[in-house]
């Protein structure tokens, strides 16, 4: 019948054409000795039907895995003479070197009476209400504080500032390591919750004194003062966990961030590395006190409670409810 109506179509269309398409090919068809590549205007268009959708279950979307690194140091049973001064060796340097990034400075054995301002780091060694004595590696050298001490305690490790008369500098100025105003401040849908004597079953991640758990069911045995990072889909949140003694608050939180530094107490000396010393910057602060509040500090989120009351941070707003396990 093709033949016949002088038409010849190539083998590629013909296989592509509908028998409905193919009548009204013949049928419109005038011209003699045609050759058909291509489906004429007049033919009817074939009409697209979408293939049925699968039914069934559809494929969930999977939560990302969390990753905790904990940063603690081994508790040693015996301490020796040695390992205290190699602790506060450790403390002088660490925080010396966070100091460095914010001011220039000279070693004590280096100064001389000067009219010009100059700026020595030192850990204070004793302190009066208006003197200090500092001291490096290089020596030791006394403080006139017009100012007062009361912000600084033994065992700090300060930046000075001043004149320096008769082996004397009088102070003008005193920098701690601090929390510096142009890191990263850290957001994710991380959800935490705090709770000393241990944790609930809400919250990505679950932290105790003793312990940190995933919702997976990822436990690790934790000593504070410790250091957690958590990782999840990408985000990361550092924590910094502290239980101090009785009567400190949030006001001291603050003041520990300013010195990068948990506790200049003896007792808290674990070995020749000073665990307190806060080298990481946190994003947030769990002091496990009897105080039950929150506050913001230079981007760390400061979270205050211990016993019966536990916490729940969501770090996409930095929200903190408390919750009172307590009988009422």
């Amino acid at each position: 019948m093709i033949l016949d109506k002088g038409m010849l179509i190539s083998p590629s269309l013909l296989e592509r054409l509908s028998e409905e398409t193919l009548t009204s090919i013949l049928k419109n068809g005038s011209r003699k000795d045609v050759v058909l590549d291509a489906i004429p205007e007049h033919a009817p268009k074939a009409e697209a039907i979408e293939a049925p959708k699968k039914s069934g279950p559809q494929k969930q979307k999977t939560e990302p895995a969390i990753r905790i690194e904990v940063v603690q140091h081994e508790r040693k049973e015996n301490l020796s003479p040695e390992d205290f001064v190699k602790c506060y060796n450790d403390r002088y340097e660490k925080i010396r070197r966070m100091l460095l990034k914010k001011t220039d400075a000279i070693s004590i054995n280096k100064i001389r009476d000067s009219a010009t301002a100059v700026t020595s780091i030192g850990i204070v060694r004793e302190k009066t209400p208006t003197t200090l004595i500092i001291e490096d590696t290089t020596g030791e050298m006394g403080l006139v504080m017009d100012q007062g001490t009361d912000a600084i305690e033994e065992d700090d490790v300060i930046a000075a500032t001043g004149h320096v008369r008769e082996g004397k500098m009088y102070v003008r100025d005193v920098k701690f390591p601090d929390i510096p105003l142009s890191r990263h401040v850290a957001k994710s849908d991380i959800r935490i919750c705090f709770s000393e004597e241990g944790p609930s079953e809400d919250g990505d991640i679950l932290c105790s004194t003793k312990k940190v758990i995933t919702t997976e069911g990822k436990e690790i045995d934790i000593d504070i003062p410790a250091t957690v990072t958590v990782e999840k889909g990408g985000d990361s949140v550092t924590i910094v966990i502290y239980k101090p003694g009785k009567g400190t608050g949030m006001k001291s939180a603050v003041d520990m961030l300013k010195k990068r530094h948990l506790s200049t107490g003896r007792k808290d000396v674990r070995g020749p590395e000073d665990s307190s010393v806060i080298d990481r910057i946190p994003d947030v602060f769990w002091l496990v006190s009897e105080e039950k509040g929150t506050m913001a500090y230079k981007g760390v989120t400061i979270v205050s409670c211990s016993g019966g009351t536990s916490a729940m941070l969501d770090m996409s707003t930095r929200k903190v409810d408390f919750i009172d396990k307590r009988p009422r």
